[in-house]
């Protein structure tokens, strides 16, 4: 159960138009050219996404002209999350004339023409999904700004056994442990470095570093026998403006530190400075990510 300070609902809303900005779109263009050339199949194309929000990827990718025919799982921890993505799905259907229906309380259909795209939406752990479904259930795996809270050695080798053995990985918006707000501030250091601290405790044991996920992600595939076909940096870029959705996106990423450096000395100040830089539109906040696609095992 996620527990902040702040509507998480409103903050994944906040972070799609963001994210849209943000993404590489060179290994977007990658992804989409695979998911195209599989529809040519014949079949639904089969996609798993995990840790799947409010459902703004397959937004994104009905906006992108990517499902045409497919059968999309998503997985998503948060129980409360399963209206609002039901919500956003049927308003973006009625928007571009798709019919929506709800086949089952947790599944739904969107169609138009010869377009069908069926969404089981199961609320539910990605970390059990060996539990869920067998090996090779489907052609692709989406895991969007959620890798890098994952315990990565130990549970993606059965994340991606989820895969075809031609099957492929989608995993966006990585962390890459650089976070810089500007004007810089004497604190800023200790402050970053304890938050991608904080980051790298949350599996004691493992030899991982979720804070650099980014960055480690496609040498660890690699090394796993999988292939990148393209990666390349997705960094969130953006400035205060007063009376605008940028400032409550920042203020949410204040927060989120604020709670997870909970106590550190120096703290209370560093956070009411930069809240008075972000309400007075002082204040630029830098994060790096990175995106990676590519292909199971070799092929």
């Amino acid at each position: 159960m996620i527990r902040e300070s702040f509507d998480y609902v409103d903050y994944l809303i906040l972070k799609k138009s963001v994210d849209d900005s943000s993404l590489n779109q060179q290994v977007w263009r990658s992804m989409a050219a695979w998911i195209t050339a599989r529809q040519q199949n014949g079949r639904p194309l089969r996609i798993l996404e995990i840790g799947a929000g409010i459902g703004t990827m397959i937004e994104r990718c009905l906006d992108g002209g990517l499902l045409s025919h497919c059968d999309y799982t998503a997985i998503e921890l948060e129980p409360g999350f399963h209206a609002a993505a039901m919500q956003r799905l049927r308003f973006w259907a009625d928007r571009h004339a798709y019919k929506f229906e709800q086949q089952k309380p947790s599944v739904w259909s969107l169609s138009q023409a010869n377009k069908n795209t069926v969404i089981n939406w199961i609320q539910g752990d990605a970390l059990q999904i060996g539990a869920q479904f067998g090996p090779g259930s489907f052609d692709m795996i989406i895991g969007h700004a959620v890798i890098d809270l994952l315990p990565v050695p130990s549970c993606m080798p059965e994340i991606l056994a989820r895969l075809e053995a031609d099957g492929a990985y989608y995993f966006s918006l990585n962390y890459a442990g650089k976070t810089l707000f500007l004007p810089p501030l004497a604190a800023d250091q200790k402050v970053f470095q304890s938050y991608n601290h904080d980051m790298d405790q949350r599996f004691p044991g493992l030899d991982w570093q979720p804070s650099r996920t980014g960055y480690l992600l496609g040498p660890w595939l690699v090394r796993q026998g999988h292939r990148v076909l393209a990666e390349g940096d997705s960094d969130w870029v953006l400035q205060s403006i007063p009376g605008q959705a940028t400032n409550l996106f920042i203020a949410n990423i204040i927060d989120t530190i604020e709670t997870a450096l909970a106590g550190m000395p120096g703290l209370t100040d560093w956070v009411l400075t930069r809240r008075q830089q972000l309400q007075a539109g002082l204040l630029q906040f830098h994060a790096s990510n990175r995106d990676c696609f590519g292909l199971k095992g070799g092929q």
